[in-house]
This record gives C-alpha cells, sequence and structure tokens, in this order.
C-alpha cells in the first residue's frame, strides 16, 4: 500500500528485529536536509483506519452513486453495484484476499496533520463493481478519513475523530482512570485520618499519581459524560488527562482539556 507524508515524502515498511511489530518510515531516499523529521507510524494502526474509511466508503450509498458514469443509473443497476460493494467490503474485513484487494484499489496513501486522504484507482474500483462497459474519465478518486495525530511512546498513532476533532468512541483507557478517581477518592474519604504517604501506599500509588487521581475525581460531569459517550477531543489520552493542570472551575476545564 504507497504511503506518502504530508510533505510528500514516499513511506516504506519497516519491522524491528527479533520483533514483530512493523512501522512506516519516511523513506531515507527521500530525506534531505532541512527537511520535516522522519515519521513513524504503526503499520497496524495506519492500515486499520484505511481499511475502515474504505469500508464506509463502500458502504455510503450517495458517495456509489456519484461516482457511477451516468447521472440516472436504474433501480436495478443501483442495486447490482451495491450488492458488489457489500462484497468487496466482505473482503477488506478477513485476512483473505485483503491485502490484493487494496493493493488493487489504492493508488497512494497520503496521511496530513488533521487528515488521512487515500487516492483510489477509478477504473479499478468501478471495474470490480461489475462496471467495464463504459470509458472511464474524471478527477482522481480520494476519500478522507478525519484523524489525528497522539503521541504514544515513541511512536505517532492517527486516532479516528470527527471533523471537530472529537473522538469518535469512548477510550476504555479513560473510562478506566475515571473510575480509579473516584475509587481513590472515596478511599480517602473513608479514612481522613490518613497520611498522604499512608493513603499512597494502601492504594498502590506514588505521591503524585494519588495527587493526579485526586485532582481528576473533581473533573466536570459534563466532561466525564463527554469521555463515557467518546465526544472527548481525540488527543485527550490517559497521559494528557493525568498531566493537565486542572482548574476548580468546571468551565475552564473545558478550555484547558480542548474542549471547543
Amino acid at each position: 500500500m504507497p504511503f506518502f507524508s504530508k510533505d510528500d515524502f514516499r513511506g516504506v515498511p519497516s519491522s524491528l528485529a527479533r520483533r514483530r511489530y512493523r512501522y512506516y518510515f519516511t523513506a531515507a531516499d527521500q530525506l534531505q536536509p532541512g527537511s520535516p523529521p522522519t515519521w513513524r507510524l504503526p503499520a497496524n494502526n495506519l492500515e486499520t483506519l484505511v481499511i475502515a474509511r474504505l469500508q464506509q466508503f463502500l458502504a455510503d450509498r450517495d458517495a456509489i452513486r456519484k461516482i457511477l458514469p451516468g447521472t440516472n443509473p436504474s433501480a436495478a443497476e443501483l442495486m447490482a453495484t451495491l450488492e458488489k460493494t457489500a462484497e468487496l467490503a466482505a473482503v477488506l474485513g478477513t485476512n483473505e484476499g485483503r491485502t490484493t484487494l487494496l493493493r488493487k484499489l489504492i493508488r497512494e496513501v497520503r496521511v496530513q496533520e488533521t487528515s488521512v486522504a487515500l487516492t483510489l484507482d477509478r477504473p479499478m474500483v468501478l471495474k470490480r463493481l461489475g462496471i467495464t462497459a463504459v470509458k472511464v474519465g474524471g478527477p482522481p478518486l480520494v476519500v478522507t478519513a478525519t484523524a489525528v495525530k497522539i503521541r504514544r511512546g515513541q511512536d505517532v498513532a492517527l486516532v479516528p475523530a470527527d471533523p471537530k476533532g472529537s473522538a469518535q468512541r469512548a477510550d476504555v483507557k479513560l473510562l478506566a482512570l475515571l473510575e480509579q478517581a473516584q475509587a481513590t477518592r472515596k478511599a480517602i474519604i473513608r479514612h481522613p485520618e490518613w497520611s498522604m504517604h499512608k493513603a499512597a501506599v494502601t492504594v498502590k500509588q506514588n505521591r503524585e499519581r494519588l495527587i493526579q487521581l485526586v485532582q481528576l475525581s473533581f473533573l466536570s460531569p459534563e466532561i466525564v459524560g463527554a469521555i463515557h459517550e467518546g465526544r472527548h477531543p481525540a488527543t485527550l489520552t490517559p497521559r494528557a488527562l493525568l498531566a493537565a493542570q486542572l482548574p476548580i472551575h468546571w468551565s475552564e476545564q473545558k478550555t484547558a482539556l480542548g474542549f471547543g
């Protein structure tokens, strides 16, 4: 699957010696003095996002109707085409045949600051939909997925988001962190005699983490609800939430955590 960064550098798959992890790096022959730093994206992360967006495109009847030659396909023609799109989406959901299909349908993947753009091979897409009797023209077929970059250890991961940069689903790690914060607060309230050291030892956290968890237990109910519903900023990771200096006022907490 061809991969390009936002600066048009060609990305190449690579793997770490003795490990099964795969990454996409900016190709060494594309780096020049003064160029932006190399990209390192976990292959599974990028490929999962690409596959999900392609499946979404294939399930979008309006999007498929727009790429069909002519302006008024018959109901029977449209139904036959939609059956083909369902078959392609099913192949993308399995390991067998998926890689071959991706290589045929996708010409390039372009990673940008807030999105990933897939340029599809229009003639091949139409061919796989059973349309071969007409001459295919028109602009490149580009499908875009909104995503934001977050740092996970040494890697940069792409997280699907809506056009406003909000996460599209709840983050189980964030939810677990909120539960831990409430449990820590309740334990301290039950034992007002505890010193800071005693509390940290009992809840099995260091002093700094203990303070962070207690702070999170006073998070705005509106923010807690947004996290539970997956409406939080995609950049709000557990690490970012723990490190945040949360104001006392709830309205100011929203601003501090990147809620619009």
